[in-house]
């Protein structure tokens, strides 16, 4: 238990500070000091700066995507799980706003390897969310379009809401959120037409 505990201190304090310095810039020594170990302990657990870095951002995504596949899970009618899926994009976004910033900053510092990683995670959550439009296909909710086309429209429409709104005043945001929403809501279902 100790030896997993130790492993994600240092983990989420790398993600705090490769956000702010970048890959090149956080030490190591700083890490380590924010994890609350010694620089020797990180070592014990990754075997370099880059190793911890990979591991850390597989990390998060391993993170997103359980806690996509069991909140939409709970749902149990089609429209149910798009509203939650797009629910989730804003509350990752709010929640874990260093995110972005962490991969745009460090993408130069990704090598093959972890892209390709990347990639093909992203082709699994492309494919999950295109298994929830063909439940939709199936069930007569939408029209017989290419899943896969329908589940990158949907999830590029509530990506780019939710950074937006999310980066408006705290006062703004709930309101914006809700009418955000709905509005992504009505497009999907009723489309944009009179």
């Amino acid at each position: 238990m100790q030896e997993s505990n130790t492993r994600q201190k240092i983990l989420l304090a790398s993600r705090m500070l490769f956000a702010e310095k970048g890959f090149h810039k956080a030490k190591m020594e700083e890490i380590a000091e924010a994890a609350g170990v010694g620089k020797g302990t990180i070592y014990d657990y990754f075997k370099s700066k880059k190793e911890l870095f990979e591991t850390m951002i597989k990390d998060i995504a391993n993170e997103f995507k359980s806690v996509f596949i069991e909140k939409i899970g709970e749902e149990r009618d089609f429209e149910s799980k798009l509203k939650k899926l797009a629910e989730l994009k804003f509350e990752i976004n709010k929640s874990h706003i260093y995110i972005e910033s962490l991969v745009f900053k460090n993408l130069s510092s990704f090598d093959e390897e972890l892209l390709e990683w990347l990639k093909d995670f992203r082709e699994k959550m492309i494919g999950f969310i295109a298994d929830i439009m063909c439940e939709g296909i199936k069930g007569g909710h939408i029209k017989d379009v290419n899943p896969k086309l329908a589940a990158l429209i949907y999830l590029g429409g509530a990506h780019l809401l939710s950074h937006y709104i999310c980066e408006q005043e705290k006062d703004e945001y709930e309101s914006m959120k809700n009418e955000g929403l709905e509005l992504l809501h009505e497009i999907t279902f009723r489309g944009l037409g009179k």
